[in-house]
């Protein structure tokens, strides 16, 4: 029987391993648009030369444009949407070079095909060269080829280094763990994931054989190993009976942004759902799933990045300003530093203007800013009435610790009710998936301040909870202009 209690050394050494193998994985999503974009931009570039040597060059036909024009859109709407249908986007075959070619042949044939027979139904086939549509045939067929050969020997080598595959973790390994280990094994090396490896808290019960893997510790291990980032999907492997224990694994995983699924038996799929999902053929349940991936993330974080630059070289000179006036006011030093729960629970040092007496102030947030606080200084007042001690916040988004929209950062030991906020208001760690903000909608819908009731509490949450689910570009921006727009006249800013 195995231990119930694993060594420190094993632990540490698992860990270690596993982080050397499994580096940060990059989104498969983002790189199949990207290729997207890649076969569009070669079937347009060489319409376009094809056009200037044949119809421009030697008939004589630059004047009609705009008919070759838009027989090109036409036809790059087609070849996309034939490709897709194809499976030319499928991650397991943008990584090879030559598999896919007599589909890529295939595919560009269809393409002119329907393109040719169009123009034939439309009647308007004599008023398009065919050198043109024979030369950018052949032209583009040569051009995709050497397109995706090049970007496949690009994805290759990353794939070799593990960045582009899907880093799971197996929570569970006893009976169902050895199964899904089994069913892992029986697929042989894959270019999809990789396996960080399993966890469970009850040694004493875990399966013996769990093929090329071992336990790499227990829960508490797992959920360290997802705040530091290192994994991006948990699989949890029990059996359907252990409700209970599901559930409560699930509640442990509040807060964190990582994609959570259930390992389900094949034959238990009496009909398709649309929460099942598939990791590397094998059938998922999705329970959980990170608000913030793919092009939303990187959309996220190239607004945060302008936004914050743009503020500081604008604000540069006010924030010397004030920096100096802090000074001379009172002895201290010029910025307050508040560790506060950011992304994934993990905690944060945000930084502010100092608005209070250094000898009165609370690093630790239990206490609340009343209105006409004693411990706020002359200056500070103004400065909190008009949001500008938030201003070097800016300098933890372009840090990457902070958004600048999104739930606000609270003090790890802030209250509700007399009771942590954590504690008093559910569902609180969830807005914990995304990272905090300078400014948020529960702020400009007049949120903010002190909060003195649970309901209080509870609607901030529900708020944030709310921009979470219906985060867009367009939600952020509206919020920004929100805050510019109300921080002059909010009631509940001192």
């Amino acid at each position: 029987m195995a231990s119930d209690r694993l060594e420190a050394g094993d632990t540490t050494r698992a860990l270690v391993a596993t982080r050397t193998a499994a580096p940060r994985g990059l989104s498969r999503k983002v790189l199949e648009d990207v290729v997207r974009l890649v076969d569009a931009l070669v079937i347009v570039a060489i319409a376009a030369a094809v056009f200037w040597v044949y119809p421009v060059v030697h008939l004589k036909l630059a004047a009609e444009w705009e008919r070759f024009a838009a027989a090109t859109l036409v036809g790059l709407f087609i070849a996309q949407a034939v490709f897709s249908r194809l499976g030319l986007y499928d991650f397991r075959r943008l990584h090879q070079r030559w598999n896919p070619i007599p589909r890529i042949f295939l595919a560009w044939t269809i393409t002119l095909l329907c393109l040719v027979l169009l123009a034939f139904l439309a009647k308007i086939s004599e008023d398009y060269s065919r050198g043109w549509l024979v030369l950018w045939y052949a032209g583009g067929l040569v051009g995709l080829v050497a397109a995706r050969s090049l970007v496949a020997t690009h994805i290759r080598r990353s794939v070799d280094r593990g960045n582009l595959r899907e880093r799971v973790a197996v929570l569970g390994a006893g009976v169902s763990g050895l199964d899904f280990a089994e069913r892992l094994r029986r697929r042989g090396l894959d270019d999809e994931i990789a396996v960080v490896g399993f966890f469970d808290d009850r040694v004493s019960r875990v399966a013996g054989a769990l093929g090329n893997w071992r336990l790499q510790g227990r829960v508490d291990d797992l959920l360290e190993r997802v705040r530091d980032g290192g994994v991006d999907r948990v699989v949890i492997a029990l059996p359907a009976s252990a409700e209970e224990r599901i559930a409560a694994l699930l509640r442990r995983f509040d807060g964190l942004a990582v994609d959570i699924d259930l390992h389900l038996v094949a034959p238990t799929l009496q009909r398709p759902r649309s929460d099942v999902t598939s990791l590397s053929g094998i059938p998922m349940l999705r329970v959980s799933e990170r608000p913030l991936k793919d092009w939303h993330l990187f959309a996220k974080w190239l607004e945060d990045k302008l936004v914050a630059g743009v503020a500081l070289l604008a604000f540069g000179p006010l924030m010397l300003v004030i920096a100096l006036a802090i000074r001379l006011e009172s002895p201290g030093p010029v910025l307050f530093r508040q560790t506060r729960f950011g992304f994934n629970n993990e905690p944060i040092v945000v930084w502010k203007f100092r608005t209070m007496y250094p000898d009165r102030g609370d690093a630790s947030g239990a206490r609340r800013t009343v209105r006409d606080d004693p411990r706020v200084t002359p200056l500070g007042r103004w400065l909190r009435k008009l949001s500008l001690d938030e201003l070097p916040q800016f300098l933890n988004v372009l840090g990457g610790s902070m958004s600048v929209v999104g739930p606000r950062a609270h003090p790890v030991a802030m209250q509700a009710a007399g009771r942590l906020y954590q504690e008093a208001v559910q569902d609180y760690l969830t807005r914990h998936q995304v990272r905090p903000g300078i400014t948020g909608w529960a702020q400009v819908n007049g949120l903010r301040g002190e909060i003195d009731t649970l309901e209080k509490a509870q609607a901030r949450v529900e708020h944030d909870l709310y921009y979470i689910e219906n985060w867009s570009l367009l939600f952020d921006l509206r919020v920004i202009l929100l805050t510019i727009v109300r921080t002059l006249r909010d009631p509940h800013a001192y």
